[in-house]
């Protein structure tokens, strides 16, 4: 898939998956922008593959946001 081609969450899949577990001080543009990498990686098809890709997404920043919170 090219840089230039944006995969979109189906309609009928925006509202089951929800809006992203950001923090007030955390950038919902980095959680679409992992999100969408994963996406192209995955490029799923149905809803339990975008779950998938919500799943990830996730983990990977909540690892992240544990990883920040370690020292203090």
């Amino acid at each position: 898939m090219s840089k230039k081609t944006l995969l979109v969450i189906p309609p009928e899949f925006r509202e089951p998956l929800g809006p992203p577990p950001v923090l007030n001080t955390e950038d919902a543009k980095r959680y679409w922008a992992l999100f969408g990498q994963f996406a192209e990686l995955i490029r799923p098809s149905d809803f339990l593959e975008w779950m998938w890709v919500r799943d990830m997404t996730d983990e990977r920043l909540g690892n992240k946001r544990l990883t920040r919170l370690r020292p203090l």
